[in-house]
């Protein structure tokens, strides 16, 4: 082989140019070259760029930038016109050699960006923010714009003519609740192209700039605040009957970790999700674990795989003695991307109504018995609240994505999950093939 022909030009001489030289990759017929020169690599003196320029671009085969400096580098081989085509990164880390325009970061362009905020002076830090997310998404679609930037803006004021009220929960549990829940969700939506937590309400007005889309439009001026309640969901569906609310999907680091976990113990059968409600307040609401229990007993384990997903809260604790027969899957109950990709890949996800199973509804194709109970002493879940709110009693949830996401109206009783859980099978297993 002519030397002056497929020359390779190693661009670096650290100890990344060491792993290079040793690796699958070298061809042997390399050239050494440091942005200033004057450097060696093993006694051999690298050309400085200057001089790579008067290198022959017919006889070169490729250059491997061996440097953690690859976005300077690329910029001044590209200017000295060399095609990015023949530029490579080895990745030392992983012992791969990429190409460069592989590695490279899409621009975004200003007016393809909506940008949406969530108010924590008016929204709490929990589960609600569902509805915000898939209206956020809806206002995209409405306005062609490709990403959302998502803002989550504090009930904090740097100044005096606003007092920002923290309620029900501890400064600590709040904080986690932003990172973990209101974060989480908002990963969950595929056109999410970043999310900023403002360190005070006013910070806003520097970030956004008078031209730039809001949602909701008044956002940026820090009026009008309201609430993302199930009522605004019920308005936008009224209006947009035909579209489709299952706007949420897991990120694909968190289905692989489900992929994972379920191949390893699935072994044929169908994967069935029991989410609890552990609360230490509203009580009533809870899970009956007794009867979940009872009902678990029940199921065909060789066709069945019940997998137990606990309230955050108590997920470290010892598993009640009635569900101790069953796996739990921790993962989950600490992410909520996690948990998401679990609800995905199941053949039923069962639970009473909570934060969680609420979500289930905006996934495509998923299933669900969600267990719905009223109770009038608890302003949140009372009747004349459930109206208002746009949900009709007895009824599956006007936002659920298809007929196998059923609300059932009573209380998650023995009788009542065997009753729901062989409808549901029933159904399935006679629409299958049509």
């Amino acid at each position: 082989m002519d030397k002056s022909e497929n020359i390779t030009v190693v661009y670096g001489t650290t100890s990344i140019a060491d792993a290079f030289i040793n690796s699958r990759y070298n061809r042997e017929n390399n050239v050494f070259a440091c942005t200033q020169g004057g450097e060696f690599f093993h006694g051999i003196a690298a050309i400085s760029l200057n001089e790579l320029m008067d290198i022959e671009i017919s006889t070169i085969e490729r250059v491997v930038i061996c440097s953690v400096f690859v976005s300077d580098i690329l910029k001044s081989l590209i200017e000295i016109n060399i095609p990015i085509e023949l530029i490579h990164y080895y990745n030392h880390a992983e012992h791969k050699l990429i190409t460069c325009s592989e590695l490279i970061i899409p621009r975004v362009q200003k007016n393809s960006v909506l940008h949406a905020v969530y108010d924590l002076s008016c929204n709490l830090p929990c589960f609600d923010v569902c509805n915000f997310v898939v209206l956020a998404e809806m206002e995209r679609i409405k306005q062609k714009k490709q990403f959302i930037h998502f803002i989550i803006l504090p009930d904090r004021s740097s100044g005096h003519d606003h007092f920002g009220i923290r309620k029900f929960h501890s400064e600590e549990d709040y904080q986690w609740r932003v990172d973990k829940i209101v974060k989480s969700m908002m990963a969950c939506l595929p056109s999410t192209l970043s999310i900023s937590e403002l360190p005070y309400r006013e910070a806003i007005a520097n970030l956004l700039d008078p031209q730039c889309c809001c949602f909701p439009e008044h956002a940026k001026n820090l009026t009008d605040a309201h609430p993302f309640n199930t009522r605004l969901l019920r308005s936008f569906y009224d209006k947009q009957a035909n579209t489709s609310l299952s706007v949420l999907k897991a990120p694909q680091n968190a289905q692989h970790l489900v992929k994972q976990y379920l191949d390893k113990e699935l072994n044929g059968r169908k994967l069935i999700t029991i989410t609890l409600r552990e609360y230490q307040h509203q009580t009533k609401r809870n899970s009956r674990i007794n009867d979940w229990g009872k009902f678990l007993a029940t199921l065909d384990l060789g066709k069945y795989y019940p997998l137990i997903v606990r309230d955050f809260y108590t997920s470290t604790e010892t598993t009640p003695t009635e569900l101790s027969a069953y796996d739990q899957f921790l993962p989950a109950s600490i992410d909520f991307t996690v948990r998401l990709a679990l609800y995905e890949k199941a053949y039923i996800n069962m639970g009473v109504s909570t934060g969680p199973t609420y979500t289930i509804s905006f996934l495509k194709n998923a299933r669900s018995i969600v267990f719905q109970m009223l109770d009038e002493d608890n302003p949140a879940t009372s009747s004349e609240t459930t109206k208002r709110s746009g949900i009709e009693i007895g009824k599956n949830f006007f936002f659920n994505d298809n007929p196998n996401q059923l609300t059932i109206w009573a209380d998650d009783t023995y009788e009542n999950l065997v009753h729901a859980f062989s409808s549901l099978t029933q159904r399935i297993e006679n629409t299958k093939g049509r």
